[in-house]
């Protein structure tokens, strides 16, 4: 068998070659089949990024409609939460009780989400909202405080009054009453348990009642006929005195 070695003048130019290195058949045309296998890639390129899109469509959608129905749960949450811590007027655990609450409450609410960083990212926003509210809890729990402060104020200075108006005291002990009284409206005054206002009044109020249980004026005692003495008449008293200090008062013609 012969064996014809190529020379520069009939070797085979590369692109006449097929893939393989074998000779390209003569006749048949493969840039179609090329650009038919770009389109191919280029259709599968454009349907991955369809789906893509539609899948990332349907994943917002999702969000919106889970964070709208954490936001109903987390408010219809507060409000319950609300309505209980209401009825509650200890001012020593109502603050932790809201703090518990809410945390259970925005937990509870953000579970309601199923995508992570969608909820990750709620729960941080309603931090804010839910740090505010345990705020104004804490408010309410201060002004019970106060109150409780200021009744127990009132009746401190009630019995310092029935020591300062007792008749049956030393007169240096109802007036060592009546000095701590005042005392105990001024130091009310100023550690703000009561206004300044408050601290006239009820320091006007103190030393009226003071002296009025130490005095009385039968001018305003009222009267009325008394047959047995044929004349107008009264039982006087003196004011915390108990039945003590009890006198009869008769109008003289």
């Amino acid at each position: 068998m012969a064996v014809t070695i190529p020379s520069p003048d009939n070797a085979l130019h590369p692109t006449d070659m097929a893939p393989g290195l074998y000779p390209r058949p003569e006749g048949i045309d493969t840039s179609g089949l090329a650009r038919g296998v770009q389109a191919l890639g280029q259709g599968v390129e454009r349907l991955g990024a369809g789906l893509y899109q539609n899948a990332e469509t349907q994943r917002n959608q999702q969000n919106v409609v889970d964070v709208a129905n954490a936001e109903a749960a987390y408010a219809k949450g507060l409000v319950g939460l609300d309505g209980k811590l209401s009825q509650n007027n200890d001012y020593t655990s109502i603050t932790g009780l809201a703090d518990d609450g809410s945390k259970e409450t925005l937990d509870n609410a953000a579970a309601l989400i199923r995508d992570p960083k969608t909820q990750e990212a709620w729960k941080a926003r309603t931090e804010v909202d839910r740090i505010k509210y345990v705020g104004t809890v804490q408010t309410r729990a201060i002004g019970l405080k106060h109150d409780a402060d200021t009744a127990t104020f009132s009746d401190a200075l009630d019995s310092q009054m029935d020591m300062a108006t007792d008749p049956s005291l030393a007169p240096d002990q109802r007036q060592k009453a009546f000095d701590t009284g005042i005392a105990s409206l001024e130091r009310a005054k100023g550690s703000n348990l009561i206004t300044p206002a408050d601290y006239i009044t009820m320091r006007d109020k103190f030393i009226k009642g003071a002296q009025q249980g130490l005095s009385l004026n039968l001018f305003e005692v009222p009267t009325g006929d008394w047959p047995r003495y044929g004349a107008k008449g009264a039982i006087a008293q003196f004011p915390g005195g108990g039945d003590t200090c009890n006198m009869f008062e008769l109008e003289i013609a």
